[in-house]
């Protein structure tokens, strides 16, 4: 019983560790993005206003950036509440709050863990640890 328990959890844990991994990787790559994007909308605005106060060729160009900024922000806002409800996932089963669970309490969902429920693998015995490795490498 305690290695099918064991099991289903160890599962849980490493498919949620690369949600987690995946995801915290898209919002590093989208908050460059969008940096990237006000570096060129800063550019723009310099040369428009160096060659010309009534440059109207510029303004589409600007509205297409602020686009790319304003649904680049929208993606990064999902793949933050994304981040959040992976670790409410497995940690729901077990009755503690989404602020229990990220990062130790700190509820920084930015930390560079990718362990889901860490009061878990804190509490774990060595024979449950020794399980877990007989798990994995089976």
């Amino acid at each position: 019983m305690k290695k099918i328990e064991l099991t289903k959890w160890i599962e849980q844990e490493i498919d949620s560790s690369s949600m987690l991994w995946v995801t915290k990787q898209q919002i590093e790559e989208q908050t460059q993005l969008i940096a990237e994007a006000f570096d060129c909308k800063e550019e723009k605005l310099v040369k428009i206003e160096s060659v010309c106060h009534n440059d109207t060729d510029s303004g589409p160009e600007l509205r297409l950036i602020d686009n790319e900024i304003e649904s680049r922000t929208q993606l990064l806002q999902q793949l933050q509440r994304n981040l959040t409800e992976i670790y409410k996932g497995p940690n729901k089963q077990n009755g503690k709050s989404t602020s229990d669970c990220l990062d130790n309490g700190t509820n920084n969902i930015f930390s560079s863990s990718y362990l889901v429920d860490v009061s878990k693998w804190s509490s774990l015995s060595r024979s449950d640890l020794r399980t877990i490795g007989t798990i994995i490498f089976e």
